[in-house]
């Protein structure tokens, strides 16, 4: 009977990670687009 609960504790273990690579990217994301607004403002100001 130990099979399966590795199985299942792998297959939470993989699916907190997934959430927490999204969450990641997500973040990854939004800096990204931040970092243009900014450098775009900086562009326009500098002109």
């Amino acid at each position: 009977m130990n099979v399966p609960r590795i199985i299942v504790n792998n297959t939470k273990t993989i699916i907190e990670l997934s959430y927490l690579l999204k969450i990641a990217t997500t973040k990854v994301q939004k800096n990204k687009e931040s970092a243009k607004k900014e450098y775009s403002q900086k562009e326009e100001s500098s002109l």
